[in-house]
């Protein structure tokens, strides 16, 4: 994970919640920390930001009327 320590595996077992929640956690709480500095706020939100992207985008399905051959 980089800079701040283990990876996702460790959240459950260190904090008792799934990686999803923690990070819907944390990032309330980095507007309200004053002794976060920007920089690292900012990174913080990003990661979070990414670790709640959803993982596969939507699949669109295809409502052509269009035929093809075959």
């Amino acid at each position: 994970m980089g800079t701040f320590g283990g990876g996702d595996e460790h959240i459950l077992p260190e904090f008792g919640v799934y990686p999803a929640v923690f990070y819907r956690r944390l990032q309330p709480l980095l507007t309200h920390h004053p002794t976060v500095n920007d920089s690292v706020r900012r990174r913080l939100d990003e990661l979070c930001t990414l670790k709640l992207a959803p993982t596969h985008p939507a699949k669109r399905r295809s409502y052509s009327r269009v035929r093809t051959a075959g």
